[in-house]
C-alpha cells in the first residue's frame, strides 16, 4: 500500500486529470440518466420502451460519430481532445435542460452519450493506459475511481436537487459546472505534451485487424455483455425499483454500496493487474455481474437492493481496470486510440439496445428475476466462448 501511495503521489497531476474526466464523465452515464426517466417520461407522454427507443437510438447515433471522433485521440493534442469534450458535453446538459420537444430530447440523449459516455471516458482511459506502461494497472485503477466517486456522489445530489428545485435546472447546474469548474481544472492537472506522432495506416487498418483476430472474435461477447446487463438495468432503475417497493431514496443510498465495493475492487485490480497481467485475470470478467443478477432471485427486502448494488460495483470495478488494460497489453500503444474506439463502438451499439429491450420486457409484464435469470444465462454462453481461446490464452 505505501508504494501505491508513491506513486500516486508522484504522479498526482496527470492521475487528476484522468480521475477528474472519469468522474464528470456521469453527466452521460446511463446510471445517472436513468435518475430522471420517470419525470421525463411524465412531461414527454413516453412509456417505458418508448423513451428507451429514444435512448437506444441516441446511442447509436453517438456510436456511429464516436467511430470517427474516437481516434482522433491518437492526433490531436490531449489538451484539445479533452477540452474539446468537456465542453461538448457542458453543451449537451443545456440541451437538456432546456429541451421542448421529443426531437430535442433525443438530440440531447446523442450528445451526453456521445461527449459524456464517449470522448470524456475516451480521453481518461486511453490518455492513462498510453502514458503509463510500467505500471498501467495500478494507475488505471486510480483514475477508474472517479467512476464510482461520481456514482456515489452524484445521485443523492441530483434526487435531492431535482425534488427541490425540478429536474431542467438539475441538468442546467451539470452544464454551468462543468464549463466554470472542470474543463478549468482540467487543464490546470494536465501537463503540456506534444501530440502523438501520425500512424493514418495503422488507424485505418484497426477494423480489419480485430476481425482478423480469431481471439478478439472470441473474446467480443464476454466483454460487451457487461455494457448490455448495466445499462439495462440502470436505465430502468426507478420501474425495477417499484416493482420491489424500493423508493428512489434507498436506490441512491445503495449507489453508496456500488461505488465503495467499485473502488475497493479497483484498487485490487490495478496491482493484480501489474503482477499477473491482464489476460491472465480476464476469465474473472462475468463472475460479478452473474452474481448480481441471480441476487435478484432473492426477494425483496431492502438488503436486497444494497446487495445487488455492490454486485454491481464489484463487476464496474473489474470491467473498467481489467477492460482499460487488456487492449494495450496484447496490442501495445502505438494505435492505442483506434484500437479502443472499435471496442468503444462496439460496447455503445451494445448498451444502446439494452434500454429498448429491456422497456419491452419490463412492459410485457417480465419482473427483475426473470430478467436477471436471462442475463445470467447469457452470461454463461459468453464465457464459455471465451475459455474457448481468447486473450486470456497467449
Amino acid at each position: 500500500m505505501a508504494s501505491y501511495f508513491r506513486f500516486v503521489a508522484a504522479n498526482a497531476p496527470f492521475l487528476g486529470f484522468g480521475l477528474l474526466l472519469a468522474c464528470f464523465s456521469s453527466f452521460g452515464q446511463t446510471f445517472y440518466i436513468g435518475l430522471f426517466g420517470a419525470p421525463i417520461r411524465a412531461e414527454f407522454g413516453l412509456d417505458h420502451a418508448g423513451f428507451g427507443s429514444l435512448y437506444m437510438a441516441g446511442t447509436l447515433v453517438s456510436g456511429f460519430a464516436f467511430a470517427f471522433a474516437g481516434r482522433a485521440i491518437d492526433r490531436i493534442a490531449l489538451r484539445r481532445y479533452a477540452a474539446f469534450a468537456l465542453a461538448g458535453l457542458a453543451a449537451a446538459c443545456a440541451v437538456m435542460a432546456s429541451a421542448a420537444s421529443v426531437v430535442l430530447l433525443t438530440a440531447a440523449l446523442c450528445g451526453l452519450r456521445f461527449f459524456g459516455q464517449g470522448l470524456v471516458t475516451h480521453t481518461a482511459h486511453t490518455a492513462t493506459a498510453r502514458h503509463f506502461e510500467r505500471d498501467r494497472g495500478k494507475a488505471l485503477s486510480v483514475v477508474m475511481l472517479g467512476h464510482p466517486l461520481g456514482e456515489a456522489l452524484l445521485p443523492p445530489i441530483a434526487v435531492a436537487a431535482a425534488a427541490w428545485l425540478g429536474w431542467r435546472e438539475v441538468w442546467w447546474a451539470a452544464s454551468v459546472l462543468l464549463i466554470v469548474a472542470i474543463l478549468p481544472s482540467a487543464m490546470l492537472l494536465l501537463p503540456r505534451m506534444p501530440p502523438p506522432a501520425r500512424s493514418a495506416s495503422a488507424r485505418a487498418g484497426a477494423w480489419s485487424m480485430l476481425f482478423r483476430d480469431r481471439r478478439f472474435l472470441l473474446t467480443l461477447p464476454a466483454v460487451l455483455v457487461p455494457a448490455f446487463v448495466s445499462t439495462g438495468f440502470a436505465f430502468h432503475i426507478a420501474p425495477l425499483a417499484a416493482e420491489r417497493s424500493w423508493d428512489m431514496k434507498l436506490v441512491a443510498a445503495a449507489f453508496s454500496a456500488f461505488a465503495v465495493v467499485k473502488v475497493a475492487t479497483s484498487l485490487a485490480m490495478g496491482p493484480a493487474i501489474d503482477r499477473f497481467g491482464a489476460r491472465a485475470l480476464l476469465p474473472a470478467l462475468l463472475l460479478p455481474l452473474t452474481a448480481a443478477c441471480l441476487t435478484l432471485s432473492a426477494g425483496a427486502a431492502p438488503w436486497i437492493a444494497f446487495l445487488f448494488m455492490a454486485f454491481l460495483g464489484m463487476s464496474g470495478g473489474v470491467t473498467q481496470t481489467l477492460l482499460g488494460a487488456i487492449w494495450a497489453e496484447v496490442y501495445g500503444v502505438g494505435h492505442l486510440g483506434a484500437i479502443r474506439s472499435v471496442y468503444f463502438v462496439l460496447m455503445v451499439f451494445s448498451s444502446a439496445l439494452a434500454p429498448a429491450a429491456f422497456g419491452r420486457a419490463i412492459d410485457a409484464g417480465a419482473g427483475l428475476a426473470e430478467i436477471g435469470l436471462a442475463c445470467a444465462a447469457v452470461m454463461a454462453g459468453a464465457k464459455l466462448l471465451l475459455l474457448a481461446g481468447g486473450f486470456n490464452r497467449r
